[in-house]
């Protein structure tokens, strides 16, 4: 079968910069602080250094289930 790939991509409003936050990052600027686990814990960059640590080091603990909020919308946003 070979080596599938996922690619995904979202445009965000400058108006939001600073309000999001989750598996695509939190939009703040600062690319340092984006691999953020459900528990609050950033991920030093070591961990995230290649695709592969990136999928079982963040990928792989942000899957939705009871600890893992699904998305939503503030009011007025």
């Amino acid at each position: 079968m070979g080596v599938r790939f996922l690619t995904c991509e979202s445009v965000v409003s400058e108006d939001y910069k600073g309000n999001v936050s989750g598996l695509m990052g939190n939009f703040d600027g600062d690319k340092d602080n984006d691999f953020i686990l459900p528990d609050g814990t950033t991920l030093p960059k070591s961990e995230v250094e290649n695709e592969r640590k990136i999928y079982y080091n963040f990928g792989q603990k942000c899957k939705y289930g009871p600890k893992v909020k699904p998305i939503s919308f503030t009011e007025g946003m």
